[in-house]
């Protein structure tokens, strides 16, 4: 009685790795393959890429001409205002 319920069993779980292997892993390789990483690009290329770049231009170029010009502007001020003492 033994030998065939081991039997089943042991055809079981090879049907089991059979599927996983040749069905179940390939179906899922297929939506991150050819789904999610021509998404992930996509977003990347068109999507994050000009928004940093226009952040870098319209914010921070100009805050740091901004800092740059406060900083002159208090140095002038500060050490320009002790020289001519």
């Amino acid at each position: 009685m033994v030998l065939p319920v081991r039997l089943l069993w042991e055809l079981a779980a090879a049907t089991g790795r059979a599927l996983d292997r040749h069905l179940l892993t390939p179906a899922g390789r297929f939506p991150f393959r050819w789904l999610l990483l021509p998404l992930a690009w996509a977003a990347r290329t068109l999507v994050w890429g000009p928004l940093c770049r226009a952040a870098r231009t319209l914010v921070w170029l100009p805050l740091g001409l901004l800092g740059r010009g406060l900083a002159r502007a208090v140095v002038h001020l500060v050490w320009g205002s002790r020289s001519t003492r």
